[in-house]
């Protein structure tokens, strides 16, 4: 379980509607060498009416193992799964 984690913001381009951090400090650096976050925001309106119709956000995680013992961060992807659907469930109904 991950109680602590630095993070430090790699990109983050309004224009592109996408924010990128790596996780520099807490536990996950004993586990993988490299560990980044990227979430970028499209929206599904189009050119005419942008956010008219929502958007459709895209979480990606990108990590390199410190070792093949490692197993791969599964409970983060799941709990981030479930923040995002939470966060979604919410905005719909609010």
């Amino acid at each position: 379980m991950v109680t602590f984690a630095k993070e430090k913001v790699e990109v983050a381009d309004d224009e592109k509607k996408v924010v990128s951090y790596s996780v520099v400090d807490g536990e996950l650096v004993s586990f993988y060498k490299n560990f980044r976050v990227t979430l970028q925001v499209t929206p599904t309106g189009g050119a005419a009416a942008p956010a008219a119709d929502g958007a459709v956000v895209s979480w990606t995680m990108d990590f390199d193992k410190a070792s093949e013992e490692v197993p791969d961060p599964d409970v983060i992807k799941e709990t981030a799964a479930k923040t995002f659907h939470d966060l979604d469930d919410y905005l719909l109904k609010n």
